[in-house]
């Protein structure tokens, strides 16, 4: 867990390894934003298809 203290909003990008252990948290918290979201590298695997 990350927790960010302040009184900025966050923006910018991330480059993270795409592994499978990465890929359906990454899509799950994508789901917290009303902002677009882009997120590549990912492995085909089945619970990502799912999500």
């Amino acid at each position: 867990m990350i927790r960010v203290k302040g009184g900025r909003p966050l923006q910018g990008t991330v480059q993270a390894a795409g592994s499978k252990n990465a890929a359906l948290p990454a899509v799950m918290a994508s789901l917290l934003t009303t902002s677009p979201v882009s997120i590549a590298n990912v492995p085909h695997l089945l619970d990502v298809d799912s999500a």
